[in-house]
Parts: C-alpha cells; sequence; structure tokens
C-alpha cells in the first residue's frame, strides 16, 4: 500500500501537542488531527479500504508518525464498525460512535438538534435534547 500524502494546515501548527481521531467504517477510513487548541491541523481525506481496514490503519498510523513526530501524537482514538478491535490492538482509546458523532456536533455547532447519520452499513437519525436544568444532551 503507497504511503499518505499528509496536507498541513500552517496556521495551526504552532503546537507540538497533537491528537488523533480514526474513524474506522465498514467502508472507508476517515481521520483527524487536532492541536491542544482544538483546532484542525490535517484532515484525512476519504478512503476506501477495500477490507483491508487494518492495513489501511497502520499506514496511516505510520505516515502521521512520520510527518508529525511520534513524540508529538498524544493520543490516538478510534470510532466506527472497525474502532473496538483496532483500539485494543493498537492499545488506544476507543469511543462508541454515536456518542462521537454527538459530541463532534455539538463541538462545531452547539446548538445542533439533528443528526443523519448515513453510514456503509446503517443510517441513524439522532435528536438532541439540550438539558438546561444539567447541561447535558
Amino acid at each position: 500500500m503507497k504511503n499518505i500524502a499528509i496536507k498541513r494546515n500552517k496556521s495551526s501548527m504552532n503546537s507540538d501537542k497533537l491528537y488523533v481521531g480514526i474513524d474506522a467504517g465498514s467502508i472507508s477510513v476517515n481521520c483527524i488531527v487536532i492541536n491542544d487548541r482544538r483546532e484542525i491541523v490535517y484532515e484525512f481525506p476519504y478512503d476506501r479500504h477495500l477490507g483491508k481496514v487494518e492495513e489501511r490503519v497502520s499506514t496511516l498510523i505510520e505516515s502521521l508518525n512520520k510527518e508529525f513526530g511520534e513524540e508529538n501524537i498524544q493520543s490516538i482514538s478510534f470510532t466506527g464498525n472497525h474502532g473496538k478491535k483496532l483500539s485494543e490492538d493498537f492499545g488506544a482509546l476507543y469511543e462508541f460512535e454515536t456518542i462521537s458523532q454527538v459530541l463532534g456536533a455539538i463541538f462545531i455547532v452547539p446548538e445542533v438538534k439533528t443528526i443523519i447519520s448515513m453510514g456503509g452499513q446503517d443510517t441513524a437519525l439522532l435528536q438532541i435534547n439540550h438539558s438546561q436544568a444539567t447541561g447535558n444532551w
């Protein structure tokens, strides 16, 4: 499998602390790298893994370590259909896909009320009820 060309967001590279999120789904691998100010440093282009998800993720992590320096990557977290197994294989964090989607949507649009998730295996409609009393959703 070929190496991955990584495009950096130069304005967000003032931080050496980087955090990687990988969505290893049934069809594709998606990845984002953020810094400690929660700015996007790198967004991996949509990539169909063609059933070779472990190989594709290994290549991705090798490329990220080479480009950004393994010492600068503070953590890697997985989500998606293959996320649980990969998190165990790589000794990384795991978060259930729906929780990742809700938290990500709230971060981007705090007042979000509805999320439509269309994946390779399933589709979900998520309705968020923001609780004024608890501050939770």
